[in-house]
């Protein structure tokens, strides 16, 4: 898909009244949005370079709205409501909705009683985004590689590409990469096919946690490397480590602005000091522009 395709196709969760203004907004602003966001009470917006687009000509957004865009998404299914109690949940084509509003703790869990507001993140594929970096990183073969930047600068778009490019062997020999795809946004599999270029050497296990598909992925698939979104919690850690520890490469994602940043953060130091990761590439967005940087950890 295009970008003004990929703008439409998250567009479609919204409801026809929102979708019709959507479509009607200037054609830079459609290929340059990252979010279409809804919140009580006050105008729909589209989210453009960080900064917030209102919908002038439309009324403020009600509960309905916000429901039907939930229920557009999540389709209902056991796997989106667990997910959604995490306050978010993948849709087709790889765009990710998030949610918030007022949490209750129930027997189950925690879960949310009333959706105050509801962002879909516009997923976007950029063919190529990573061959200038990559070469730089990857001169003498893959090393494990975390990819930085604060959110909506494009991580994950960097991460899928790289995928592509070192599964087909642009950056020497093709190698086999695991994809663990815990909410669906990198390779964005649907009837068994990735809605994502993510390369001829590429295989995904999406719907586990990251530790239960670096596992499978492990035992059923032989990767080379292991890719995945940003880790969060200390099972996912061990799990990279043990890994790591039985020569398998990992290339991951993290909100930080630097590598100092990242050292603070306790679950990237102990990586970090088991050597898990060699290497960062951090992204910044300047004005829409962004920018690559490689840097050893």
């Amino acid at each position: 898909m295009n970008s003004l395709d990929e703008f439409a196709s998250a567009a479609r969760y919204m409801p026809s009244f929102i979708r019709s203004e959507l479509m009607n907004l200037p054609l830079h602003t459609k290929e340059n949005a990252e979010e279409i966001r809804l919140r009580m009470g006050r105008l729909p917006s589209v989210t453009v370079f960080g900064g917030e687009i209102r919908l002038a000509r439309l009324n403020p957004v009600g509960k309905a709205e916000i429901t039907e865009v939930i229920e557009r998404a999540s389709m209902s299914t056991a796997s989106h409501r667990t997910s959604l109690r995490e306050g978010w949940c993948s849709a087709e084509n790889g765009h990710r909705i998030g949610v918030g509003g007022a949490v209750i703790r129930t027997e189950a869990g925690t879960e949310f009683a009333e959706f105050s507001s509801v962002s879909v993140r516009i997923a976007r594929e950029l063919t190529g985004v990573g061959d200038t970096v990559g070469k730089q990183a990857f001169t003498e073969g893959f090393q494990s590689t975390l990819i930085l930047s604060p959110p909506g600068c494009g991580k994950t778009t960097l991460l899928r590409d790289l995928c592509r490019s070192l599964s087909n062997g642009l950056f020497g020999r093709g190698y086999r990469v695991g994809i663990a795809d815990e909410r669906g946004e990198i390779a964005a599999i649907h009837d068994g096919l990735p809605g994502f270029d993510i390369g001829n050497g590429s295989d995904v296990v999406s719907g586990l946690t990251k530790s239960e598909a670096i596992m499978s992925l492990l035992r059923s698939l032989s990767p080379d490397l292991i890719a995945t979104d940003e880790i969060t919690n200390t099972d996912d850690c061990r799990v990279m480590i043990e890994a790591s520890h039985c020569g398998v490469g990992f290339l991951a994602t993290a909100h930080a602005k630097s590598t100092d940043d990242l050292k603070k953060r306790p679950i990237y130091a102990e990586m970090i000091a088991n050597r898990v990761f060699s290497q960062a590439i951090l992204i910044e967005n300047i004005g829409g522009v962004r920018k690559y940087e490689f840097r050893r950890i």
